[in-house]
This record gives structure tokens, sequence and C-alpha cells, in this order.
């Protein structure tokens, strides 16, 4: 294969790369722009302070309210697009995204919902989550406005769903990775997340263009001195008679 088109290929598979990393499904199956892992700083709302955190034995109980209608097609804390039919929650402190399960302690039901916003902001510190329009249908406390529960982090889909969302350590730093919606790069027989298979392509990529260059480098050093040694002898490049030396006497 000539080298010209690998170098073509390698681009072509970088440019793919960019271009898929900018959108990722969500969990109701619409598109989330630039959805990514977030913790965030401590922030300040109406003179309160919260501390978000990483918080993998989160179990609380308190009061749920829900948000709906006005916040519809708003972005989310975390990027994604609020939908009021999906099945998620926002949370003050918890990273995001996560699952958490929430029970209604009135009526016994119990759902998964994915945080991946922040409140509830209001006066009352028991107030812990708010959840979507539809989540408070089927935990049957749409028509009441609130109801007490009982918030549990589900660690397993927790991780996995930070995973998905870029959730990466280096040095101590949260390193947001994009997503790939592409079915070309899943790959769900490696087992790996989507972020781990993009380093995966990264770090082949760079390996196969820094063996290009190495290449190309060589054969144009080969070709300079094939060149070189096809180039008919001149003056300048005859070898010179060795200089007599005139003895004494």
């Amino acid at each position: 294969m000539p080298l010209w088109s690998l170098k073509w290929g390698l681009w072509a598979v970088i440019a793919l790369t960019l271009a898929a990393s900018g959108i990722a499904p969500s969990d109701d199956g619409t598109v989330a722009p630039y959805p990514r892992y977030r913790v965030g700083r401590p922030y300040q709302i109406d003179g309160a302070w919260y501390y978000p955190k990483e918080g993998w034995s989160y179990d609380k109980t308190g009061v749920a309210s829900w948000y709906g209608k006005p916040f519809a097609g708003r972005r989310t804390a975390n990027g994604e697009i609020f939908n009021l039919n999906a099945l998620t929650a926002a949370h003050r402190t918890l990273p995001m995204p996560v699952v958490v399960r929430v029970t209604n302690l009135d009526n016994g039901r119990s759902i998964k919902l994915r945080v991946n916003d922040r409140g509830p902001f209001v006066a009352t510190h028991n107030r812990i989550i708010d959840v979507s329009k539809h989540a408070a249908s089927v935990l049957g406390f749409e028509r009441h406005g609130i109801a007490p529960v009982r918030v549990q982090i589900d660690v397993p889909d927790s991780m996995k769903a930070a995973s998905a969302a870029g959730r990466y350590r280096v040095f101590g730093l949260h390193i947001a990775l994009p997503t790939v919606s592409l079915s070309a790069f899943a790959l769900p027989a490696l087992g790996l997340p989507t972020p781990a298979l993009i380093a995966l392509v990264s770090a082949m990529a760079g390996a196969l263009g820094f063996w290009l260059l190495v290449l190309d480098d060589g054969r144009a050093h080969r070709a300079a001195v094939l060149a070189r040694q096809a180039e008919p002898l001149t003056q300048s490049r005859l070898p010179r008679a060795p200089e007599r030396v005139k003895l004494p006497g």
C-alpha cells in the first residue's frame, strides 16, 4: 500500500473520531449534546453553600419534589437536555451522571433515576431531590407535589453511567473524555467503555503516525543517497591526486 494512502487513512480515523465525539445517546434515546461527567466546585445559592463530591455510599431520607415544563429543553448542569418525560433527577451535591434508587415512603413505589442536574434550591433543608414530572408520576406524587422518599445510590449502574460520560482520573484530576455514538466504535465484544476505546484508537493512531514518519524519513534518505550515487563525476567530485612532497637537496 502506498505511504500516502496510509497517511490519508490516519487522518480520516482522527477526523471521524473528533466528529463523532460531540454527541451521545441519553437514557431515553434522544441525543444529548456535550454530556460529561462532572462533580463541580463548591457553590452558593441564596446564601447557602453546597459542596459537590463523589460519594458512592449515599443513602438518605428526606422530601422529594418535581419539576417539568418550565425547564423542558434547557441544558442540565452536566450538558444534557432536560426532558420532563425522561426518568431523571436533580441533586445538589452528587456527581453527574449517577443512578439513584428513589423510594416513595408513603406508598412503597421505587424507581431508578439518572441524576444529571443540580437542585432543588429551596429554603427547607429536608428537600433532598428534584425528579422529573414523569418520575413523579411513576412514584405517585405528581398531583401532591412532594413526598417523603429514600434516596440510595446504585453503585454498579452509577459507575457505568459515569464511565460512559468520561469519568477518568489523571494525577488526581477529573478528565472528561468525549463519547462516541457510532456503532462502529462501540465494539461491545471488547468489553471496554467508549472513552477507553477512544484512548485505544488514539494510541494506535499515534503509534501508526510515528512509524509512518520514520518510514517516510528513511525513504527520503535512501532516495537522496541513490540520487547522489547516480550523479556523473564532475571536476569537483574527482579524487584528487596526492601532492608531491619536495625533498631538500
